[in-house]
């Protein structure tokens, strides 16, 4: 079978790439064909160059969306090269749920591929990785969003809460809706030893260095003036554009000598062999990996109420949720866990225990199996070409 995957990730790499990677690999392990096109960046991400070597086609399109890039597009499009290599089945990775129809090059492959100008009703999935609760699409991009999603074979998503924000989004029920895993990034899911609390208490928070994560607000909750009087340090594990704001903001409030800049940590179990306490105050998420390794390593979670999270965190038995990703509710929740200090690592126990037990152990291959389905299956698209 010829999988093509089309990814709307508008930066180099991320979490949103794990699955569809995974489910890249196990297919051409098994004699399938992958063909993938993205957005050209300075450096072809790890992941793409991997799946190269194993025998996959990259197809990759201009970054910038300039007039002239979409002159030379109309004629040199990868997108006429991916359709070329014929797929049976085209699964849309999505990093945001409504990306492709957003998206008029795409939107013509539709219709080139899928529906017309030659082409075959070839079956599709689409995988959705996040989005944003409070938009409300224009009408066109509503109707044009409910003919692609009804036109799949599956809408996937990566926590129940995203899924039923995209419902809730286009009014409809979306029937094909299914949620999906995504890959625990971890050597091996075993529980880590929880590091003994005679010292300062030490929290991470893992992810890029962006506005939506929320580290204005987890700064600021730590700078209360509880938490003066606390021993404790946060180690900051990730990279992005607001490195040097952050590290601006933490002088600010007056806990730079608290906080540790780690950069991109490869190693989780090894960070969290040190760490007491994941704490993550993101605004926004679709399923934030790093708060579900955490809770495979064996430590509790602090979190603000985002994407799958509530799914994953039991309140006050292995982590405690802040309801709103606002300072008052985050550093509420960051009081609860502070006076649940001496159950942390009971706490981290049944975290692990839990999240072992929920997470899939195999989700490429549980992609690959939904989309060998949807190949056999051969769902009409003509009504979600146009």
């Amino acid at each position: 079978m010829k999988i093509a995957v089309i990814s709307t990730l508008t930066y180099g790499s991320g979490g949103s790439e794990a699955l569809w990677a995974k489910m890249a690999k196990s297919a051409l392990q098994s004699g399938h064909q992958i063909a993938s096109l993205s957005f050209r960046w300075p450096e072809i991400p790890g992941h793409l160059l991997d799946l190269q070597r194993q025998g996959a086609q990259l197809f990759f399109r201009p970054r910038r969306n300039t007039r002239i890039s979409r002159v030379i597009g109309r004629y040199t499009t990868p997108l006429r090269a991916l359709g070329k290599f014929r797929p049976d089945l085209v699964a849309f990775n999505q990093g945001a749920s409504f990306d492709v129809v957003q998206d008029s090059e795409v939107r013509r492959f539709l219709r080139h591929c899928l529906g017309g100008e030659g082409g075959g009703n070839v079956p599709y999935v689409i995988l959705c990785h996040a989005n944003s609760e409070e938009d409300i699409l224009c009408d066109d991009d509503r109707r044009e969003a409910s003919r692609f999603f009804a036109g799949a074979h599956r809408v996937l998503a990566v926590s129940p809460r995203l899924l039923d924000t995209v419902r809730r989004q286009i009014a409809d029920p979306l029937p094909n809706g299914l949620v999906v895993n995504n890959p625990v990034n971890l050597a091996n899911s075993n529980q880590v030893a929880y590091p003994p609390m005679d010292g300062p208490v030490r929290m991470a928070c893992l992810g890029s260095l962006l506005p939506v994560k929320g580290w204005d607000i987890l700064f600021e909750s730590l700078a209360g003036d509880a938490w003066r009087s606390r021993d404790w340090r946060l180690t900051v594990a990730g990279d992005g554009h607001l490195r040097g704001y952050l590290s601006e903001l933490a002088h600010y409030f007056g806990i730079a000598d608290r906080i540790d800049f780690a950069g991109f940590v490869k190693n989780v179990r090894e960070l969290w062999g040190c760490h007491h306490l994941m704490v993550f105050a993101s605004r926004r998420e679709g399923g934030p990996m790093v708060v579900v390794e955490a809770l495979v390593c064996g430590r509790p979670v602090v979190s603000t109420d985002v994407g799958l999270v509530s799914d994953w965190v039991q309140e006050g038995e292995t982590g405690f949720i802040a309801s709103a990703p606002t300072v008052r509710s985050f550093r509420a929740a960051l009081e609860r866990a502070w006076a649940a200090k001496p159950r942390w690592p009971e706490m981290g126990h049944r975290a692990h225990e839990f999240a072992v037990g929920r997470a899939d152990p195999d989700p490429g291959g549980t992609l690959l199996r939904i989309l060998c389905e949807a190949a056999g299956h051969g769902t009409p698209v003509g009504s979600a070409a146009k």
